[in-house]
């Protein structure tokens, strides 16, 4: 019977504020004067994918994780606007952790879903002890392919090492060009996970 773990998905707009300043014009008598102020400037950079994109991606992971009979599934997707630590409009790893923080993982595991995450080749991160991770969109099953390998980290998978047999067709090899083969001992450590042994014969 395949281990079925909820996922609490979470569409975060980064809210990105920046300080400029102001010319108004008062009329003082018959004059008029320029005056300026300093004001606060917010935008918001939304993330791309929505609803439906998250549920494809999870139907690439689980396609992926299939061989470890372990199948997540999407139970809630809210939207937020948090405004983060360092004011971009790319959450860096210090913004992961405060909106891992702000979004704890409440019956199952919390997906974060923003813009851009660190840098162009990180599409994503997971936090294994917390059942925490944060995924930007890199495309069409792009993101599917990142999804799945953050998902192995909170199975307690990690990085296969670059010399390994295989190494850059296994899941867990630490870049996007990566595939998407298990090994049987990568297979039974995830079912063997805290995360699967939770939710195991729920």
């Amino acid at each position: 019977m395949p281990i079925r773990i909820p996922v609490e998905g979470h569409l975060v707009t980064v809210v990105v504020a920046t300080e400029a300043v102001e010319e108004y014009t008062v009329r003082v008598g018959r004059e008029s004067r320029v005056q300026h102020r300093r004001v606060t400037q917010r935008r918001d950079v939304p993330p791309r994918l929505d609803e439906a994109g998250v549920r494809s991606a999870l139907t690439y992971s689980n396609a992926v994780l299939a061989p470890a009979d372990v199948v997540f599934s999407l139970a809630s997707c809210v939207p937020h606007r948090e405004e983060i630590p360092s004011g971009q409009d790319r959450v860096d790893l210090a913004g992961f952790h405060f909106l891992a923080a702000r979004y704890p993982s409440a019956g199952g595991v919390s997906l974060l879903v923003v813009a851009d995450f660190q840098r162009t080749d990180l599409g994503g991160e997971a936090i294994e002890a917390q059942s925490v991770c944060i995924v930007a969109s890199l495309g069409d099953p792009g993101t599917g392919k990142v999804l799945a390998h953050e998902l192995g980290h909170l199975l307690d998978l990690a990085h296969v090492a670059q010399g390994s047999p295989r190494a850059n067709w296994n899941l867990m090899y630490p870049a996007y060009r990566a595939g998407d083969e298990l090994t049987s001992g990568q297979i039974a450590r995830a079912r063997g996970s805290r995360l699967a042994r939770r939710f195991a014969g729920g």
